[in-house]
């Protein structure tokens, strides 16, 4: 009998969050090989191939003993552990397939772990469209897919904070893993991605509520710090190293100041969070193609009036602690992301949207409206809810559309993964040499980290002896020296340079090159035969 009972309470809370988390893998890894492999996409790739038994420092900036830590000095190299133990257990190489799969697995794994953690938190309502409102944001949907900004981790840090407030409202008393996994998680999520450390703002928040309703004591702040301590633990510790050593950070090494705040980049900011479910800034880098403005304004002008409408509803109501929270959160750290010196873009705010959606979903369950006129605008509120909902649904069939036909911007384009794959042909006895960004790692992946199969010269170029080392230490017959048609603006005097010393290197031979790399119409490829 009580078993019964519980398969009754879990049982609405299973099937939500197996329908979304179902809808959402097949949505997102609709078409997987159309777009061809972008180069930020692919940049944690590398260093999961350690895990093959291949030790390279390729795309990595930090390393233990061959191990990789960091990627960037602001990003650990978690996405790679995961995709690594993959290419490990199932004994197989990188491919766009499995690349642009894990990070969609990994999150509807991680929505039916969280509907079945919400039972007796938030009603199935409450649960049905907060997943509604997750998995049709736009935003989210591309970032995942394409790794874009590499925001996994602090989103899925996201949802268990919002459980961890949850908690915090609706229980008596916490358990070890009710503090524990959330801090652990937040750790993680600055570590993959330094950013993250604005999750620290609601984290705090909920802790020093469960001490003023004197639910949480000294050990449970202890188990809190520890489990965070555990997550963060190589950038604490990287960090430490290098102020007793040089006297700066290690993660801020290669950032950029380069913010200026002002009123005209605010407002552009605030567009661009406010129309982050429509996924119009993603939309635009992956397929060059724009959205309908109609979808875009829409978005906004309904957000803004369900949360204005559900801000009166709670101040009439009863309930009004969690979503006020939760809001708050969400608006903080916008501006927290905002103030920061350095530059940031859409997917640095895409941790904040699931603290506005959860805040929308639990105003479903407002108590006490006595007033007629407080029920007038709770009906209200709902049509908003529901006009959102019909233009989400709309805006998102126009970008599965896009998807399922196979569009593409220039920095998706196949040519990139076709260029890689006939590379990896070439890479027993040829080098590539990429004078220009853009294709180095997914010829490096494709050739399955080939030892001395390309190089990247043009990050920092000095002088020709640097080329001529690079190519004699190769130890290869051919050499293909590799660039756009149509070079990018990244280290551009450096990609000059390469192209005119290859043509003053005497061991260098040049010959025809092969009709396939010819018919490439992104590339400007020259063969030559190392003498």
């Amino acid at each position: 009998m009580y078993y019964k009972l519980i398969i009754k309470k879990v049982l609405p809370y299973l099937l939500i969050g197996s329908f979304f988390s179902f809808i959402y893998f097949i949505i997102s890894t609709l078409n997987l090989e159309a777009q061809g492999l972008y180069y930020d996409e692919v940049s944690f790739a590398p260093a999961a191939l350690v895990f093959r038994g291949i030790k390279s420092e390729y795309s990595v900036f930090y390393s233990f003993n061959g191990f990789p830590l960091f990627i960037t000095s602001y990003q650990g190299a978690i996405l790679s552990y995961i995709y690594g133990l993959y290419l490990l257990l199932f004994k197989t190489s990188f491919s766009i397939a499995s690349w642009r799969m894990f990070n969609p697995f990994i999150w509807s794994i991680t929505i039916l772990i969280f509907s079945i953690l919400c039972v007796r938190l938030i009603k199935p309502v409450q649960l049905f469209v907060f997943l509604f409102l997750l998995i049709s944001d736009v935003s989210l949907l591309l970032s995942f897919r394409f790794n874009f900004g590499q925001v996994l981790i602090p989103v899925i840090a996201s949802l268990f904070i919002i459980l961890f407030a949850l908690n915090a409202v609706n229980k008596n008393k916490l358990r070890f893993l009710d503090y524990f996994i959330p801090c652990f998680l937040l750790g993680l999520a600055i570590y993959a991605k330094l950013s993250a450390i604005m999750l620290l703002i609601p984290t705090t928040l909920i802790i020093l509520f469960l001490i003023y309703k004197k639910i949480a004591n000294l050990y449970n702040i202890l188990i809190s710090l520890t489990g965070l301590i555990l997550g963060v633990l190589p950038v604490i510790v990287l960090n430490l190293n290098y102020l007793i050593k040089d006297k700066k950070f290690f993660s801020l090494i290669n950032t950029e100041q380069n913010h200026f705040l002002s009123a005209s980049v605010f407002f552009i900011k605030l567009y661009n969070f406010l129309s982050i479910g429509t996924g119009n800034t993603l939309v635009k880098s992956i397929f060059a193609e724009s959205l309908f403005k109609l979808n875009i304004h829409t978005e906004i002008i309904l957000l803004l009036l369900i949360i204005i409408i559900f801000s009166y509803l709670f101040i009439r109501g009863s309930n009004y602690f969690l979503p006020y929270f939760f809001l708050s959160s969400w608006i903080t750290i916008f501006l927290f992301l905002y103030l920061l010196p350095m530059d940031t873009f859409i997917y640095h705010y895409l941790f904040a949207v699931p603290f506005l959606y959860i805040s929308i979903s639990i105003s479903l369950n407002i108590s006490n409206l006595k007033y007629k006129r407080t029920r007038y605008v709770y009906v209200l509120f709902l049509i908003f809810l529901s006009f959102l909902t019909i233009n989400r649904i709309l805006n998102y069939s126009n970008v599965l559309n896009k998807l399922s036909k196979g569009s593409y911007s220039e920095i998706f384009h196949p040519e990139y993964t076709t260029l890689a794959k006939l590379a990896s042909q070439k890479a027993t006895d040829s080098v590539f040499i990429a004078a220009d960004w853009g294709f180095g790692i997914q010829i490096y992946l494709f050739s399955n980290g080939a030892e001395k199969a390309v190089y990247e010269p043009f990050w920092n170029y000095n002088s020709i002896d640097q080329l001529e080392n690079t190519i004699l230490n190769s130890g290869k017959k051919y050499l293909y020296l590799v660039n756009h048609r149509a070079p990018s603006n990244i280290r551009k005097e450096n990609t000059i340079k390469i192209m005119s010393d290859i043509n003053k290197i005497n061991f260098l031979t040049q010959v025809e090159i092969e009709q396939e790399f010819k018919n490439l119409k992104l590339f400007k490829i020259n063969k030559y035969k190392i003498i």
